[in-house]
């Protein structure tokens, strides 16, 4: 099996020029982040990237029908450092935090379904949503931007309801859902086969590093036949890939 990537840059591959990587998704309400690194000597397409470029990455392993895609977004700020240039990263949430986005409204008798399609309205996201069927009296939002009143809509239906509702972008829609634990496990972790190293990770999680794989947040995987669910994926390459994920006990275990 041979692991490799596939990056392109406004639609334009350009492989052959990225050095590293280092890609961050979390499924706790924020943005998708990161860096590329870019070596281009013959400065043919580095010193063209600049920032709001359109940027994706996919990774798997040559032998795949299809890569995954663990990036898609744009260019947050690009650093030039010799023949190096670092590229910042940030996903397609940044379309719900422009402050030329802010909203004023009130909704009254609406969903939170209802209300995060109105939120994000003109910023060609799609809306995939499976959130209480709940009718929300009044709603009032004050010159927040859309994420920020997409945070104050989960931390309302939280409180009224006790759903833990959780909002992300991927594939071109906002994903408004709780996290689903009784979901198919999508790749198996095995000691003496790809597990690198396990440990202790943030806020009682367990992370483990592992090779290159196409697991993505908010899915399950299993480490030595247990159900984990996946609350965080770190994708790194430098002359190889690899993957750290920050997981959790499936409550369906």
């Amino acid at each position: 099996m041979t692991p490799l990537f596939e990056v392109t840059w406004k639609g334009q591959p350009i492989d052959p020029v990225v050095a590293a990587f280092h890609i961050v998704s979390q499924a706790m309400n924020t943005a998708d982040g990161g860096h590329v690194l870019l070596q281009d000597p013959e400065g043919l397409i580095a010193p063209q990237v600049k920032a709001g470029d359109a940027l994706s990455i996919r990774w798997g392993y040559q032998e795949d029908a299809a890569l995954t895609r663990i990036f898609h977004g744009v260019a947050r700020d690009v650093q030039a450092s010799g023949l190096q240039i670092l590229v910042d990263l940030i996903d397609w949430q940044t379309l719900l935090q422009a402050r030329g986005r802010a909203i004023t409204r009130t909704w009254e008798h609406s969903t939170p379904a209802e209300i995060a399609g109105d939120l994000i309205a003109g910023t060609g996201l799609a809306l995939a949503a499976q959130a209480p069927e709940l009718t929300i009296d009044r709603f009032p939002v004050h010159g927040l931007t859309p994420k920020e009143a997409l945070l104050q809509l989960v931390q309302w239906v939280k409180r009224e309801t006790g759903t833990a509702l959780r909002f992300f972008v991927r594939d071109g829609q906002l994903v408004l859902d709780e996290p689903d634990h009784a979901q198919a496990a999508v790749h198996a972790i095995e000691t003496g086969v790809n597990l690198i190293d396990q440990r202790p990770g943030w806020l009682g999680l367990l992370e483990v590093e592992t090779l290159v794989a196409s697991v993505l947040h908010s899915q399950v995987v299993t480490i030595d036949g247990a159900r984990f669910f996946v609350e965080e994926a770190q994708y790194r390459w430098q002359a190889g890939g690899r993957l750290v994920l920050q997981v959790a006990p499936c409550a369906t275990n």
